[in-house]
């Protein structure tokens, strides 16, 4: 690596204090060595626990404005390793409010993802879940729908195999035709055949030229519905 009289390097370490020196300063010298500095722990102190067990609970549609991870550095505690998921925080433009009213057109929350950046923030319309815990609002974990405008002007979400897998065999939710007011399509030329056949089945997708394109799908109610009986239900969370 080539570098310049006018730059600067860092020397850093996990758990060291970052040292910067300018080149110009180190070609002076007629030994450069660097020494580090240990972080300084400072003991853990648990936050007091929120007594607020019920929450409130919000469902909605909406439509991103922002969502960035939280850079914040988390301090180097003496007594205790915490492994956190990524936190990423979000706001986001009420277009449809289905479950309790957060007060204004926007909603910022945190969301914590374990597999990097937030799937929902994929798209331009979801249906999202958020919980207010204390003085938090907090995005129930990997919960959400993507969802369309339908012809007749409502909102619904294409065939999911994941969230139908964990539906109970009493559940009289079926999926049902959908004409959505744009085509709803996804990119499957990178996948195989088993998960193709498997993630967009047919009737409810018709594959072409490797592309799944929603055939079928529900609408608003029969989506908070499965996740009332599954993941919520798990959670002990009403959204209905």
């Amino acid at each position: 690596m080539r570098v310049r009289l006018t730059d600067s390097l860092y020397f850093k370490s996990y758990r060291f204090v970052t040292q910067v020196h300018a080149v110009s300063d180190l070609v002076k010298r007629r030994r450069i060595r660097i020494r580090l500095a240990p972080e300084v722990c400072v003991p853990y102190v648990p936050p007091a626990p929120c007594p607020d067990t019920v929450g409130q609970h919000y469902a909605f549609i909406g439509r991103k404005v922002s969502v960035r991870r939280n850079l914040q550095k988390q301090p180097y505690y003496c007594n205790v390793l915490l492994l956190r998921d990524p936190q990423f925080e979000a706001e986001y433009e009420l277009v449809e409010r289905l479950y309790g009213n957060p007060g204004s057109d926007t909603i910022r929350f945190t969301a914590f993802d374990h597999y990097g950046f937030p799937k929902f923030a994929e798209y331009r319309h979801v249906l999202l879940f958020v919980s207010r815990y204390c003085s938090g609002l907090i995005h129930q974990k990997y919960q959400f729908f993507d969802v369309y405008r339908t012809t007749d002007g409502r909102w619904a979400a294409p065939y999911s195999s994941y969230d139908y897998e964990r539906r109970d065999n009493d559940s009289s939710i079926r999926p049902v035709p959908i004409s959505f007011a744009e085509p709803v399509v996804v990119d499957v030329s990178g996948g195989d055949s088993a998960t193709i056949a498997k993630e967009y089945p047919a009737p409810y997708y018709r594959i072409e030229n490797g592309k799944a394109i929603a055939l079928y799908g529900n609408y608003i109610p029969e989506l908070i519905e499965i996740k009332q009986r599954t993941v919520f239900n798990n959670r002990r969370i009403r959204f209905r």
